[in-house]
């Protein structure tokens, strides 16, 4: 009896051995697929983003990146994932507002946050369990992977420079609540994916656009179509990029290959959000010297601005519950943190002077 319980467990000591074995040397194989093509500065932070888990995973999980389009187009991003139909993607939230209008203030909010702010909120002032919770509804697991810094403004061949130069124009804005704004100043905003854009001011489809910052601007080839440049983008204060992961693939990698994912995208947030920023130093100049006239909106205009953004906001929260408690999160943050911006200024980031709904 003795005997036969000893080789028992000396069996099964062995194949728990060459099963362990065996799972540590499992290649993981995940797809992709980019919200942006390829000719545009936003996939380089992908291809950071791969590259980067390709050599912390010593080849133990790859990741094969797809430009928006090869695959499946980017505004199909999370129902593939959600599906499986591809393990990660690119994502920016307000792509899916239409599923729910929290996802537009997860990605950006009108005069709010700038991307220092946003990173402080999700990685340490709760903001990461409020991504969890609403992505986790489309069964992802959602890491923030890079950020872009205030978008440089609407491109137009009129140019903008009070409330009113906005009434009658054809504009095509790429967040929910930019166009609910657009339309409160008697424009016509327009959604469209960011690959069709181009074209449709080239063609008088639309009288402008807005897009992204200066540094991914110029590789779009604005200087080319329009003369005119209006800042600031009061609606889209930081742009917040995420890498979303089906829940069922990230719960099948082992606990070291998840940590190194996380790293991974800690470090691409870091390196290329900052590569951004300073690429907007050389486009900046570029813009100009093609003949790019940069206009300003108005202090009145924006102090009109910051009361109609609170509107908005203010109806959309007794709407949504998952709006009201993601922007309320962010208030919170905001109030938190205006004592220290205060004492910080002016060598601080962003500003006080927000437009707070009052949403209780």
């Amino acid at each position: 009896m003795r005997k036969s319980i000893l080789i028992f467990f000396c069996v099964a000591t062995i194949i728990l051995t060459v099963l362990s074995s065996a799972n540590a040397e499992k290649t993981y194989r995940w797809k992709y697929n980019s919200l942006w093509p390829s000719g545009i500065a936003l996939y380089e932070a992908d291809e950071y983003f791969c590259e980067t888990v390709n050599k912390l995973s010593d080849g133990k999980l790859k990741i094969k990146l797809y430009p928006a389009g090869q695959l499946l187009p980017g505004h199909q991003n999370l129902d593939a994932v959600r599906k499986g139909t591809i393990e990660c993607a690119g994502d920016f939230g307000a792509y899916w507002s239409g599923k729910n209008t929290a996802f537009d203030i997860l990605a950006t909010t009108p005069m709010g946050m700038t991307w220092i702010d946003y990173m402080l909120w999700i990685y340490h002032g709760g903001g990461q369990k409020i991504y969890d919770q609403i992505y986790g509804e489309f069964n992802c697991k959602w890491l923030l992977q890079n950020f872009t810094p205030i978008e440089a403004g609407f491109r137009t061949n009129t140019p903008i420079q009070t409330l009113e130069d906005y009434k009658g124009l054809k504009l095509r804005i790429g967040s929910l609540f930019g166009q609910k704004i657009l339309k409160k100043l008697g424009a016509s905003p327009i959604l469209m994916d960011g690959s069709e854009v181009y074209e449709a001011i080239a063609r008088e489809v639309v009288d402008g656009a807005e897009f992204s910052i200066a540094a991914v601007d110029w590789t779009v080839g604005f200087q080319e179509i329009t003369k005119y440049w209006c800042a600031p983008a009061w609606y889209q204060t930081a742009i917040v990029l995420g890498l979303i992961v089906n829940e069922d693939a990230w719960n099948e990698l082992p606990q070291n290959l998840q940590n190194v994912v996380v790293q991974a995208a800690r470090a691409t947030t870091a390196y290329m959000s900052s590569y951004y920023e300073y690429g907007n130093i050389e486009a900046t100049k570029k813009f100009q010297n093609a003949g790019v006239e940069i206009t300003h909106l108005s202090k009145e205009s924006m102090t009109r601005l910051n009361t109609v953004i609170e509107e908005v906001l203010a109806e959309e929260a007794q709407k949504n519950p998952d709006f009201k408690m993601v922007l309320q999160s962010q208030i919170d943050f905001m109030k938190d943190f205006a004592p220290v911006r205060e004492y910080e200024s002016p060598y601080t980031f962003g500003t006080n002077e927000l437009p707070i709904p009052d949403i209780q």
